[in-house]
C-alpha cells in the first residue's frame, strides 16, 4: 500500500514538471512519456495523461480556423505542411520535427483565429 501512495506521489509531481500539455475545453492536460512502448514502425510516441489515459502521437496536428483565416496564414508562420482539408474549417497538417508537436500545437492553440489545435492522437483500444 506505501508503495501505491509513493507511486502516485511521484507521477503527480512528474506531471507538474511536465513539459508536454495539450488544450481541451480550454484546460491543458498533462502528458507523460511512455519510454518502454514503442510502435513497430517507431512512427507513434505513446504517452499517458493525469487521467491514465494512453495516447499516441505521430507527426500530425489538427487544426480548426475561423471561416475568415486562410490556411494558407498559418502554414507560412510554422514548420507545418498540409496533407488534407477535413470539412469546411479543418485541417489535417504535418509537421516537420515531431518532438515538437506539443509546442507548436500550444503556440497554434493560443494564435487568434484558431479555435482548436491538437496532435492528431491514436487512443487506445479496448476490446469488448
Amino acid at each position: 500500500m506505501k508503495y501505491k501512495y509513493n507511486f502516485l506521489l511521484l507521477f503527480a509531481f512528474s506531471l507538474l514538471n511536465a513539459k508536454n500539455f495539450y488544450y481541451q475545453d480550454g484546460n491543458k492536460i498533462y502528458l507523460q512519456p511512455l519510454k518502454t512502448q514503442k510502435s513497430i514502425n517507431n512512427d507513434i510516441d505513446y504517452f499517458i495523461d493525469q487521467y491514465q489515459r494512453k495516447l499516441g502521437t505521430t507527426d500530425e496536428i489538427i487544426v480548426q480556423l475561423d471561416k475568415d483565416i486562410k490556411i494558407d496564414e498559418i502554414l507560412s508562420k510554422y514548420p507545418l505542411s498540409l496533407i488534407k482539408t477535413v470539412g469546411e474549417s479543418f485541417y489535417l497538417l504535418r509537421i516537420q520535427n515531431r518532438d515538437d508537436i506539443f509546442v507548436v500545437s500550444a503556440q497554434l492553440h493560443k494564435e487568434n483565429g484558431v479555435k482548436s489545435s491538437n496532435p492528431n492522437f491514436i487512443k487506445q483500444r479496448f476490446m469488448r
